[in-house]
């Protein structure tokens, strides 16, 4: 009888081991034009990916990541700040990237990610972000 008990809890305890939780994590494109893309990935991650401008025959992918709503949602205000901003040159640096407004090009900001890819974004662009991110 000590043997059935101790293959019975053996056998029970390997299925405990072996017992697997899967999880499913919703994709959904937020964003998309051209070379600019936001992604949403669960409810807290989003993913800001975009052709490094840097390269011209290369094809450079760079991205930045957001793990809360409200990252997302200050990384848009400040690049739709910067550009209604007078001033022709600001630097604002956050959690793996820097946004750069330049007095060469004062209709664009320059996002860079922490690998130094960057993309310029402008008003319209910047405004299509704002309201696509909106509804979070």
């Amino acid at each position: 009888m000590k043997k059935a008990i101790l293959v019975f809890g053996m056998m029970v305890t390997g299925l405990g081991i072996k017992a697997q939780t899967i999880e499913v994590v919703t994709k959904k494109n937020l964003y998309e034009s051209g070379d600019v893309s936001l992604t949403q990935e669960g409810p807290q991650k989003f993913y800001f990916i975009f052709t490094n401008d840097k390269y011209q025959y290369l094809t450079d992918i760079g991205i930045v990541g957001f793990y809360t709503t409200s990252d997302l949602k200050t990384f848009v205000t400040l690049i739709n700040q910067m550009l209604n901003n007078p001033n022709p040159e600001l630097i604002v640096k956050g959690k793996g990237y820097t946004l750069n407004k330049y007095d060469f090009d004062p209709d664009m900001v320059y996002v860079t990610d922490k690998d130094g890819a960057y993309e310029r974004i402008g008003k319209s662009q910047a405004g299509y972000l704002k309201e696509a991110i909106s509804g979070l």
